[in-house]
């Protein structure tokens, strides 16, 4: 190995962040309380546009898993906010879930 790739291995090694167990979890009980502010304040209004990043957060899916339902035609109906904005109306998730929903016993 030449002086070099040994600086650069030493550089990516020092600047790798880790996360600690207590700001994991610090993290993802932040992310948990901001899925449950959308839920609440998207609750009662029907025509509320969810953007899609918020979609997936209500429905507690990754953006990428947002991403790939909408584009294999099988997630809702898609409202265009703008030529490259997505999103989904809270009346439109709603139906798609009832479509979903499979019968019981």
């Amino acid at each position: 190995m030449s002086l070099r790739e040994a600086e650069l291995r030493a550089r990516r090694s020092h600047s790798k962040q880790t996360e600690t167990k207590p700001q994991r979890e610090q993290r993802l009980e932040k992310e948990k309380a901001e899925r449950l502010r959308l839920r609440q304040s998207f609750a009662t209004d029907d025509d509320a546009v969810l953007t899609l990043k918020e979609w997936a957060a209500l429905n507690s899916l990754s953006t990428r898993q947002a991403r790939r339902i909408i584009s294999a035609g099988s997630g809702p109906i898609i409202t265009h906010l703008s030529q490259h904005r997505m999103g989904v109306t809270r009346r439109n998730d709603r139906a798609w879930k009832e479509s979903r929903a499979r019968g019981g016993r």
